[in-house]
């Protein structure tokens, strides 16, 4: 009745787009100046195991409360400029605690109202079998309605008791804080701004026209996690690419990505925490759609998203999130959409895989600039030369290319020109050699050790048990050595 998600984190998701859809209300009911004064508060504590959201959008009357609150189906969003087009993702907590409690109260109203569901009666009733009413009949018996005063001259609150056991992650106020950061519809951080948005002036246009709200956890407020270096590699980001997807002249999505000096794919996990801004992002209404992962399938390989940061925006109205969020719901314009990313994530290909050349020709620069300087007698100057010129002319090559002159080529280039003119200033350095890693030797089977058991046994059988007895010392020798000496001594005894 409640579940519609796999992974508990995303009730979080389902309660901020609500707020944000109640919080552009506000605005378009001149109960709030502008979408960016919207506030919503996580609170978590672990000890009593109760998680609220509210917000400061219109809330609810006091005569509609309890007819929009306790119908499933009840909802006044369009489907377009809203974020939760479905209406049903206020009920998606009650899978995971014992108890939800709504509070809400419009402006204008001297009470509020509030909405108490029994989720484990709830549970009670779906399992058995022999109850045949229909959801209303049990939504009346699992619910309470009642008024209530409250200072707040507008909000809405959803309040989830008594998190079940196995949800302990909806609970941890680090793991929370890091999902949010990536998808709810928040801020830049300060640096980022800053630094990068403020200098391309095309991005500083858009993102002028962005959305966002004001979003904290236990007080904290949150932000977007991009920063001035890529945090899984330590890239500095050089600068942002801006791009416009359009079928004929119709915006479909504008997006950006971060230009680095690619020096390596992007890791998932750093200390066993994942990446936070890995891989680029798809939202509508400045809310992320499905993971980091989803747009892995436009790229000619997969990987090739694992190189970027950045996020697409969707703007076309008529492209909207499937029932899950998981994805895009199926129109001509949804799939003209995909089309477009593939292409352009052909273009960004294109862009590592320059980095990749550049960043291998400078490697070779290094090391053949230090073999010229050094003073070891045993080093082929001539050959090191030949290796500097080699490099230079690879460096020249692709700086020549026609993407080396693209808003994402050129900073890209400068990069490791400058890498390159560094190197044949300071000489260069020639890397240590890393010590390769010494293979465990492994005990192997003396061939008279089982030479008692020649008189009985073929030579093809005395081969297998000899492999047996190998496997053994492989995976048991270095646990018990003495249990697994007596234990092959015994089983030879045994074959005699």
């Amino acid at each position: 009745m409640f579940n519609m998600y796999d992974e508990c984190k995303v009730i979080y998701r389902e309660y901020i787009q609500n707020s944000f859809d109640a919080i552009q209300q506000a605005v378009e009911k001149d109960v709030l100046p502008s979408v960016n004064d919207g506030i919503v508060n996580v609170v978590i504590d672990n000890k009593q195991r109760t998680v609220v959201v509210s917000d400061n959008g219109t809330g609810i009357t006091l005569e509609k409360a309890p007819s929009t609150l306790l119908n499933i189906a009840a909802s006044e969003k369009d489907g377009y400029a809203q974020a939760g087009q479905y209406g049903v993702g206020r009920l998606v907590g009650a899978g995971f605690c014992s108890q939800i409690v709504f509070r809400t109260k419009a402006k204008g109203d001297n009470f509020g109202t509030q909405v108490v569901i029994n989720s484990d009666l709830a549970r009670e009733i779906i399992r058995d079998k022999n109850n045949r009413n229909d959801a209303v009949t049990v939504m009346s018996e699992i619910s309470e309605v009642s008024q209530i005063s409250d200072s707040r001259e507008h909000f809405f609150e959803v309040r989830l008791e008594n998190i079940k056991e196995g949800y302990d992650e909806l609970l941890s106020e680090s793991e929370i804080t890091n999902y949010l950061s990536a998808v709810a519809p928040i801020d830049y951080s300060f640096q980022f701004k800053n630094m990068l948005v403020s200098q391309n002036q095309e991005f500083k246009k858009l993102y002028s026209e962005m959305k966002f709200v004001k979003v904290s956890v236990n007080n904290k407020p949150i932000t977007k996690r991009y920063g001035l270096q890529v945090i899984g590699t330590g890239d500095e980001i050089l600068g942002i690419d801006v791009f416009h997807l359009k079928d004929e002249d119709e915006e479909l999505a504008w997006g950006w990505y971060a230009v680095t000096p690619f020096s390596k794919e992007i890791p998932e996990k750093i200390n066993d925490e994942y990446e936070p801004n890995r891989g680029i992002r798809l939202r509508k209404n400045n809310i992320q759609i499905g993971d980091e992962k989803l747009l892995d399938r436009f790229f000619q390989e997969a990987r090739g998203n694992h190189y970027f940061y950045g996020e697409v925006h969707v703007v076309s109205p008529e492209i909207m999130p499937d029932s899950t969020r998981q994805g895009l719901a199926t129109t001509h314009e949804a799939i003209r959409l995909y089309e477009l990313l593939r292409n352009k994530f052909s273009e960004m290909r294109q862009i590592y895989y320059m980095a990749s050349d550049l960043k291998r020709a400078v490697r070779d620069l290094n090391v053949g600039v230090a073999k010229v300087n050094s003073e070891d007698e045993d080093i082929d100057k001539t050959q090191a030369k030949g290796e500097v010129e080699k490099a230079l002319a690879t460096i020249e090559r692709t700086s020549a290319k026609e993407i080396a002159t693209t808003a994402a080529g050129t900073p890209l280039v400068e990069y490791y020109q400058q890498k390159s003119k560094e190197i044949q200033e300071n000489g260069g350095e020639i890397p240590a050699v890393k010590p390769k890693k010494q293979k465990p030797t492994v005990k192997i089977v003396a061939s008279d050790e089982l030479s008692v058991l020649s008189d009985k046994y073929s030579a093809e059988c005395i081969k297998v048990i000899r492999k047996i007895f190998v496997l053994f010392r492989k995976k048991w020798e270095s646990e018990n050595k003495a249990s697994l000496e007596k234990l092959i001594a015994d089983i030879i005894k045994a074959l005699k």
